[in-house]
């Protein structure tokens, strides 16, 4: 018999997905009354297989990243499903019927947030993002997994543009951009990543300023 500390998503009176975050796996269970939401279980039948539960220990490339960053879901999420709606009620009404792929828009975000990893390695940034599903969430429309890899130093700038402004929804989200030799300005960044909290955009920024090259173009690194 198995104990654990478990929450449970209960799918019918007879049945409950459980999900044990500690270890990183759901179970269904079969039972007479609904299990409480979150209790500790006593199992001695279940059906186990994996869940995705800890973003940050996804495996983006066969090198070990030293630090890792994950995008603040539920402001993502939020913030852009709003931006969506937004732009389909101020569209020409002959589109609104597009409204139905709504939910699909909204998991399609809660989707991408899950796969984005920003990552560091002991001589460059890496981001990586997941394969995902967009638009209606069938085949043809996934996207695929995407790694790029920024050595230190190349990069001659970083720019964080925090939020403000905004309506319908007001702007929430930290805005990275990263600018290499070449290529200047927010329009002109080589990577853009949007979501991080602001801890994690300024210790992002710290890291890639104290091991970008010479430290002198680092320090023009700006805050907006």
């Amino acid at each position: 018999m198995n104990t654990i500390h478990v929450f449970t998503i209960n799918v019918s009176p007879y049945r409950s997905i459980v999900v044990d975050h500690e270890r990183g796996r759901a179970f269904h269970i079969f039972h007479d009354l609904f299990v409480p939401t979150c209790e500790t279980l006593h199992i001695d039948v279940f059906l186990e297989y994996t869940v995705s539960t800890s973003m940050a220990s996804r495996k983006c490339l066969d090198t070990q990243l030293k630090n890792t960053f994950v995008l603040q879901k539920e402001d993502y999420v939020n913030y852009n499903y709003q931006v969506y709606v937004r732009n389909l009620v101020c569209c020409c009404p002959v589109l609104w019927p597009m409204a139905i792929a709504a939910p699909c828009e909204y998991q399609n975000l809660a989707d991408y947030a899950d796969a984005v990893t920003v990552g560091t390695t002991g001589d460059s940034l890496v981001f990586c993002k997941q394969k995902t599903k967009t638009c209606w969430r069938c085949s043809p429309c996934d996207s695929g997994k995407v790694v790029k890899e920024i050595p230190f130093d190349k990069i001659t700038d970083v720019v964080i543009v925090e939020p403000a402004g905004g309506c319908c929804p007001a702007e929430i989200l930290y805005r990275i951009y990263i600018q290499t030799a070449g290529r200047s300005g927010v329009e002109g960044a080589e990577l853009t990543i949007v979501g991080l909290t602001e801890k994690d955009a300024y210790s992002l920024r710290s890291l890639i300023k104290s091991k970008g090259k010479g430290g002198a173009k680092n320090k023009g690194m700006e805050r907006v």
